[in-house]
């Protein structure tokens, strides 16, 4: 069953959908060549929307010390960006930020989702800016 934006449904955003035949086709390929050197030698971290099938993938090779990985921007509430566009991790102590960067596009409505994302970088990177001015641990 496919999503569909604003239906309620909890979403398993940490695994890729099938609720197509095309889907299906796709998650098979992408897994297969998962199993096999060199993607096999990574820890895999998916990162997807609430209604499409977009989002964000973060790739550890195995044998790195890493945190948890979160899929908010640092220092905002909830458990998961709802367009799946974040993920941060450390990775043998350096901050990771893997992001999907929505497109400025043509429209207003496109610039104005633009501008928000880049506010909420903004004020992420200034958070942790001020936290380390304070001497305090970040990640």
């Amino acid at each position: 069953r496919g999503c569909k934006r604003g239906d309620g449904q909890k979403r398993e955003r940490h695994k890729i959908g099938a609720g197509t035949h095309k889907a299906f086709r796709e998650r098979g390929v992408v897994t297969s060549a998962l199993q096999y050197p060199p993607l096999s030698n990574y820890r895999i971290h998916w990162s997807l929307s609430d209604w499409k099938y977009a989002g964000t993938c973060l790739m550890i090779l195995r044998g790195l010390r890493s945190s948890a990985v979160t899929n908010v921007f640092p220092g905002e509430d909830g458990e998961h960006d709802k367009d799946g566009r974040i993920q941060v991790c450390t990775v043998e102590g350096i901050e990771i930020w893997t992001t999907y960067v929505p497109n400025s596009g043509w429209s207003s409505q496109s610039h104005a989702r633009r501008e928000k994302w880049d506010e909420r970088v903004l004020s992420a990177l200034e958070r942790r800016r001020l936290r380390m001015d304070r001497g305090e641990r970040v990640s």
